[in-house]
């Protein structure tokens, strides 16, 4: 260990930091040398990097020289705090990465970043010794390492403290990148949020170990308020493998300013809209097994507030994550980045029900308003947009922001442009019903409800939308054949349109019809916006839209589109997935790794995820890992097809010809029971060498009117094909892509392993 002086240079009248390098290294090593790589890191110019002064030796001992910074060690504070706040542990993370970019832009790479070389002057931090460890290894000369602890202090071989330093720089490796230092901010991050260094062991030897055989422990479960995408950082960066990182600092520091950024104010979508979170209501009614009405009524009230402009609310499958636990309310707000939480009861007796609400201030729990609201079931519409209103003009009494403008004895105006009529009681509890059913995702017996409920009310536009709703998630789940369930969908869309022109569900649900069974992108995008035009808070016409504008190649539309629904539903693993699956059909697979990999931490048991992980790693030409994934998820979920299609891909391209063609007949008579996907055959055809195969299967899809041919011309499984005449003449009658002058192969934004044969 270097020895510490702290020293007044007289001639310029300031304290300066003298160290000493020991003994046994300053015998070692190349004065000439250290000098000349010390001058090479002094030329470092940075606001966050503590420049090197003079460098010599005196009396066989190496030294340099820097200025002394008052404060004290990022080693210290979390010593004297433990764990740090998110904001100022994002901030140190953020000046650490930026003076490495500095660095590593002159070619000079620090090798021992780590909490003591971080020093934190007016709460800012400054790096020290940066380039030591290479100016020691550089200008070694030949010493073994001490026995007993190989590797460890060998000079040359990795310099570093074994707490932080990276795999490669562990293992001995001589060129080193600024990648290095990525995996030691990353280790940095870690402590600072979760007060303990990421791998601990009785030696250095065994923390080493740790870094090439174990992962950490994830910091969510250390403090679930630390956000997703804070995880997912750190994670990153330290990334086994130096290709799994990011690949400069500077794009560490955008990656930490976005997070930085989206909790700077109450949420992520980047709006001043006043926030909430309506939790499930209690079931407060002598039946127990009412709770399909308390969660109904829940639903409805988050419908209501998604109709107003001036709020963000978050959506009910986040907010339903907590229905049963005992949270604390800000570490819920905390996630769904929510300024305010609404809780609530309901109580139901004979055609009357009760609903009492409160809403709570998320960062100090301060209560700020409540009423109790005593309604007949018929005149439910009105009573819950009436709740709706009052949050609203709750909301602006509280944080301003929803018409500011406005006089505070002017009602705010209602959003629907057509009145509601009242609802017969009988029809609504049933309506309920089907909604908890759509929920469960038992799509026939939601059908079942909702057909009932206009049975009885054949004026309830809500419960025809629903209908319509429900047939397509039939369709989508292969419970009923697309030829049956959309044909249903649209005329009970449109019977709902006839009786509420303005109804967002009704708008929407024809609005997924135009694009998933006529395949008229043009159609459903005119309609989910004017569905978002009246109901900017409906995630799911954020999420169509997504769907739709990716299905017309206008990809980076349609991602920031789906990005906004998974904004609104961010503990939502249906909106990760349909996120990252258009990430997948834009080309970004290394980004969808990037998103995946921590959120299968949160959500280890769903199989869709490891679907998406595995093909995404299977585009990125990393064949075993693909197809480890694609085998834990079809495990976890034997029945998808889509699972099974890809593994026969993955299977096929590592030349395992066997296997892959015992998959495929697998799933072919998997597709023959209508429980599979012709799109999936084809595409294990294709990887087999049998396009005259896959072709008919493709064929097959588009009879069928199967929704996935609305992408067939952004699948990149099927990225060989593409140019080809007969391809692109499948392209042009499904309809969608834009319409190509010539049949020239579209550009490829990834390489795709080798086909088996």
């Amino acid at each position: 260990m270097s020895r510490v002086f702290l020293a007044e240079e007289r001639r310029f009248g300031r304290k300066v930091v003298i160290k000493v390098l020991p003994p046994d290294v300053s015998g070692a090593i190349s004065a000439e040398r250290f000098e000349r790589e010390i001058k090479l890191v002094a030329r470092l110019q940075h606001p966050h990097i503590l420049p090197l002064l003079t460098a010599g030796e005196a009396n066989g001992s190496l030294y340099y020289t820097m200025p002394f910074v008052q404060g004290e060690s990022l080693r210290e504070r979390i010593v004297r705090e433990g764990r740090l706040s998110l904001e100022d542990a994002l901030r140190i993370a953020t000046e650490i990465a930026d003076a490495l970019a500095c660095a590593h832009w002159d070619g000079v790479v620090h090798r021992d970043v780590k909490p003591e070389n971080v020093l934190l002057s007016g709460g800012h931090a400054v790096v020290a010794d940066f380039g030591i460890a290479k100016a020691i290894s550089m200008s070694k000369t030949k010493v073994g390492a001490p026995s007993g602890d190989p590797g460890l202090t060998q000079l040359g071989t990795s310099l570093g403290t074994p707490a932080y330093m990276s795999p490669e720089q562990a293992a001995g490796e001589q060129d080193l990148d600024g990648r290095t230092d990525i995996y030691s901010l990353g280790c940095v991050l870690y402590e600072m949020l979760a007060g303990r260094q990421p791998f601990i062991g009785p030696s250095a030897a065994a923390v080493i170990a740790k870094r090439f055989t174990e992962t950490p422990a994830q910091l969510r479960t250390i403090d679930s308020a630390i956000p997703v995408e804070a995880e997912r950082i750190v994670v990153r960066a330290m990334g086994r493998e130096p290709s799994d990182r990011f690949a400069t600092a500077e794009e560490m520091v955008h990656a930490i300013a976005a997070v930085s950024a989206s909790r700077s104010g109450p949420h992520r979508t980047g709006d001043d809209k006043p926030s909430v979170a309506v939790l499930p209501f209690a079931n407060l009614s002598s039946n127990a097994d009412d709770e399909y009405f308390s969660d109904g009524m829940t639903d409805e009230v988050i419908n209501a507030l998604a109709h107003l402009p001036g709020i963000r609310v978050a959506a009910r499958t986040s907010a339903f994550v907590f229905k049963g636990q005992r949270v604390d309310l800000r570490n819920i707000a905390q996630q769904l980045c929510v300024q305010t939480i609404l809780e609530g009861s309901v109580r139901r007796a004979g055609s009357r029900v009760r609903i009492s609400v409160q809403l709570v201030g998320a960062a100090d729990g301060l209560h700020l308003w409540s009423e109790r609201y005593d309604r007949e079931l018929a005149d439910v519409f009105a009573l819950q947009d009436e709740i709706a209103q009052a949050i609203s003009h709750a909301l602006e009494e509280q944080l301003g922001g929803v018409g500011a403008t406005r006089s505070r004895e002017t009602p705010p105006e209602r959003p629907d442009r057509t009145p509601r009529a009242p609802v017969n009681p009988a029809a609504y509890d049933i309506y309920l019903r089907g909604r908890f059913l759509f929920e469960q995702h038992a799509a026939t017996e939601a059908i079942a409800s909702f057909e009932s409920a206009v049975a009885l009310d054949p004026n309830f536009a809500l419960a025809h939308a629903w209908c319509a709703f429900s047939n397509m998630l039939a369709a989508n789940l292969n419970m009923l054949p697309a030829l049956t369930a959309y044909p249903r969908g649209r005329a009970a869309a449109d019977r709902a349109l006839a009786l509420e022109p303005d109804l967002p569900q009704a708008l929407l649900a024809r609005a997924f019809v135009a694009a998933w069974f006529d395949w008229d992108n043009a159609r459903a995008e005119t309609l989910v916006r004017e569905v978002l035009a009246v109901a900017p808070g409906l995630t799911h016409a954020h999420d169509l839209l997504g769907w739709t504008l990716v299905s017309a190649e206008r990809l980076e539309e349609g991602v920031e589109s789906m990005e906004r629904a998974y904004a609104l539903d961010p503990l939502s693993d249906f909106m990760l997935y349909n996120f990252a699956l258009t990430l997948i059909l834009a080309g970004e697979p290394t980004r969808v790794i990037e998103v995946l990999r921590p959120a299968l931490v949160r959500s280890p048991g769903n199989g869709g995820l490891h679907l998406l992980l595995g093909t995404a790693l299977f585009l990125s030409e990393k064949l075993p890992e693909a197809r480890t994934e694609l085998e834990r998820g079809r495990e976890l979920t034997p029945a998808n097809a889509q699972l099974r299609g890809s593994l026969v891909c993955v299977l096929a391209a590592m030349g395992d010809t066997e296997g892959a063609r015992h998959r495929l007949v697998e799933l072919e008579e998997q597709t023959e029971r209508g429980a599979g996907s012709a799109v999936e055959v084809a595409c294990g055809y294709h990887w087999l060498g049998d396009d005259e195969v896959a072709y008919s299967w493709l064929e097959r899809a588009f009879q069928a009117r199967t929704l996935w041919m609305t992408f067939l011309h952004l699948e990149p499984r099927l990225r060989r094909l593409r140019g080809t005449q007969r391809f692109e003449e499948l392209v042009q009658r499904v309809g969608v892509a834009p319409v190509r002058e010539s049949l020239s192969v579209r550009s490829e934004s990834v390489a795709l392993p080798n086909r088996g044969a």
